[in-house]
């Protein structure tokens, strides 16, 4: 329960993100057998600039259909990381990933690609599922 609440309350504490916050030194595990999910992504693009700002990076690398990476979530002064393993479906269209804190909490989500540049990470249960729009950053 400790656990859910914590990745959704980094998940929904995100405001407006003014820069890249995910690991620029980050590249794809085979630059041969790239996916949609590699790459650098964060929760909002041409944002406004807000001084206390919130926001969640992810750098994600695709090794055929296993998924890796890194996440970090800065809300105010405080910054949180998580080291990111999962799987994406054949079709790299949907996929699956598993968030660890540094402190060692877990929790899974899913989410689905919307086109090339944005997908969307999902949690929460219906009736009220709830989802997290993540836009590539340029390289």
């Amino acid at each position: 329960m400790r656990l859910t609440f914590l990745v959704s309350t980094i998940l929904l504490s995100v405001g407006a993100c003014t820069g890249s916050i995910a690991d620029p030194s980050s590249t794809s595990a085979d630059a041969s057998s790239t996916s949609l999910l590699d790459g650098n992504w964060a929760t909002q693009r041409n944002a406004s600039p807000v001084p206390a700002w919130n926001g969640v990076g992810l750098s994600l690398a695709t090794n055929g259909l296993m998924v890796t990476g890194t996440a970090h979530q800065i809300k105010l002064q405080y910054q949180y990381s998580f080291t990111i393993t999962g799987q994406q479906s054949s079709d790299a269209t949907s996929f699956s990933l598993t968030f660890t804190s540094d402190s060692g909490t877990v929790a899974t989500h899913s989410g689905r690609m919307v086109g090339s540049d944005e997908f969307r990470l999902e949690w929460g249960q219906e009736p009220w599922p709830d989802s997290l729009t993540f836009f590539r950053e340029p390289q």
